[in-house]
């Protein structure tokens, strides 16, 4: 496989499975500050590009209306059950495309022009990109389910 999608520049999300113990509290009623620092580049986070999650972000905000695409949301139990529902949908959408202009129809107008970008011939190649691209998504729906799995959450940090 050619990698495609790697070319794509960022910024990027990060996507970590966590037991819900992320926040840094301060204060003697330990108000919350923030996700702790070491949530951030976290090692083990799968990142994304943007230009990658901005085609999938209806799923986010269709599963959790409060999604921060600046920054951190977590995604927990019914959250998390709309979410992968969503994303296997999409998945699923995108590996039913048999043609270009079926593809194409998916994609926004930014993704679509970086994507051409990276490409010599965007006839020949568009099917590798749309594989690259549902095996990324499968990333991000693996995350989800070993949190669902294992009673966890699925951190997104935000660009």
């Amino acid at each position: 496989m050619n990698d495609f999608l790697s070319k794509l520049p960022g910024p990027f999300f990060d996507f970590v499975v966590t037991d819900g113990n992320h926040y840094e509290r301060a204060g003697k009623v330990q108000r919350v500050k923030g996700i702790k620092q070491e949530y951030f580049h976290h090692p083990d986070a799968l990142r994304v590009q943007d230009a990658i999650v901005e085609l999938v972000a209806t799923c986010f905000y269709k599963a959790h209306p409060s999604f921060n695409y600046y920054g951190p949301t977590e995604f927990r139990n019914e959250n998390l059950a709309q979410l992968l529902d969503c994303l296997g949908e999409w998945f699923q959408l995108n590996r039913s495309c048999r043609t270009e202009a079926e593809f194409r129809e998916l994609l926004k107008p930014y993704f679509l022009e970086e994507a051409q970008g990276a490409v010599e011939s965007w006839s020949d190649q568009w099917a590798i990109i749309r594989d690259e691209l549902s095996a990324k998504v499968d990333e991000i729906l693996d995350r989800g389910r070993v949190a669902k799995r294992d009673r966890r959450v699925l951190l997104v940090l935000g660009i």
